[in-house]
């Protein structure tokens, strides 16, 4: 219940984030941002990591996350 509370919270901040690309869930805790709405700089890709918050609050709990931004 909570792990799906979280992977909901993490979708909705992607998608409040990145407003003009598509986001996907992979899989498990692994999701992708397509950023097809311009053309994608160097620092789009480094800088994606540091809209994501370092805690989440889900039930009276905090969580540390952490996350891995890959560019092709």
């Amino acid at each position: 219940k909570n792990g799906d509370m979280l992977l909901n919270k993490v979708a909705s901040h992607l998608e409040n984030t990145y407003q003009k690309s598509k986001v996907f869930r992979l899989g498990g805790d692994q999701f992708a941002v397509v950023l097809s709405h311009r053309k994608i700089e160097k620092r789009d890709v480094q800088n994606a990591g540091v809209t994501f918050p370092d805690t989440w609050s889900i039930e009276g709990m905090t969580l540390q996350l952490s996350s891995c931004v890959l560019g092709f």
